[in-house]
Parts: C-alpha cells; sequence; structure tokens
C-alpha cells in the first residue's frame, strides 16, 4: 500500500542513528514543518542539531527536501548547514531525479523522513525509497495540512492495528 509508512517514529531524534547502517540507507531527504520544527516556525531544538549532527559524522548525507517556497526553506537550512530542494511538489515523482542527485546515493540506499502520509511517506513509496513517518512536532498552521491531518487519522490507526504498536 503507498500510504503505508515502512518504518515509524515519534520524532526524528527518536531514530538511532545505527537505524541507518542497518536499512543501508546512506542518504536522507527530511521534510521541515512539523518534521525538523513546528510549522513555519524558525526555531531548531538543540536536540534536532545533535541529531543531525550524529547523522553527518556517521556519513550520511541529509538533504532538506520541502514544498515550500526558497523564502521559507533557505535560512532554515542555511541554519542547519543543509543543503535543499524546495518546491518539490511532494507526492509527485517529477522531482525525484533532483532529489537522488542532490543525496548522491541509489533509490535503494535513500530514505524519506516526514510527518504527512500524503505527501512525505507518498512520495517515497512512489518514488521506491525508504519511507519513515514520525509524528507531527506542533500544529499545522494552515488548512491544507489540517484536512490532511483529518484524513490520516484514521489511516494510522489501521496502521497501528496491522502492525501491532
Amino acid at each position: 500500500m503507498r500510504l503505508m509508512p515502512r518504518h515509524w517514529f515519534k520524532s526524528v531524534t527518536d531514530i538511532p542513528i545505527s537505524f541507518f547502517a542497518e536499512n543501508g540507507i546512506k542518504g536522507v531527504a527530511v521534510d521541515i514543518d512539523n518534521t525538523l520544527t513546528g510549522d513555519n516556525s524558525m526555531y531548531i531544538s538543540e536536540k534536532i542539531r545533535e541529531w543531525i549532527g550524529d547523522i553527518k559524522k556517521a556519513g550520511i548525507r541529509v538533504v532538506i527536501v520541502s514544498n515550500n517556497r526558497e523564502p521559507r526553506v533557505r535560512p532554515f537550512a542555511e541554519d542547519i548547514g543543509l543543503e535543499y530542494l524546495c518546491e518539490i511538489g511532494k507526492p509527485s515523482r517529477r522531482r525525484i531525479k533532483d532529489v537522488m542527485e542532490l543525496l548522491a546515493v541509489n533509490r535503494g540506499e535513500a530514505a524519506m523522513i516526514g510527518d504527512q502520509i500524503f505527501t512525505d511517506i507518498l512520495f517515497a513509496n512512489r518514488c521506491s525509497i525508504a519511507s519513515v513517518l514520525v509524528e507531527p512536532l506542533g500544529p499545522d498552521d494552515h488548512r491544507g495540512a489540517a484536512l490532511k491531518r483529518f484524513f490520516e487519522h484514521p489511516l494510522k490507526r489501521i496502521i497501528k492495528i496491522r502492525r501491532n504498536i
């Protein structure tokens, strides 16, 4: 099922660095809003900064992949020292080549981490890269995401039942 995440964690900081090696992941695309920070926030917790630093030290390439526009993405990415792609159009597959070039890995070595099933997880699964769902860090600032969350709740219950979570 394309909406089923391959992996599920409470937060990015709950993903152990060993998880990447154990799953053959050498490149990670990560969403910003409600994944690394609250929706439209520029605050980056020290715990998130440390986690990104630990991943980089482990030799894993990390890039930001966002549907947001550059004025939102660039300052955030620069603050944490990551390369980025913006206006990616998730879940569309049209820019997967750009993502893979920036990660410099093949699809079997890549993962997408995000908080939304209908964008991040669907994008990853449609592109044949590992999908990692995390719980949103805060409330959504816009109606579109709030509407998606409404439809995600019953889907998450089904996934939890199937996985005995």
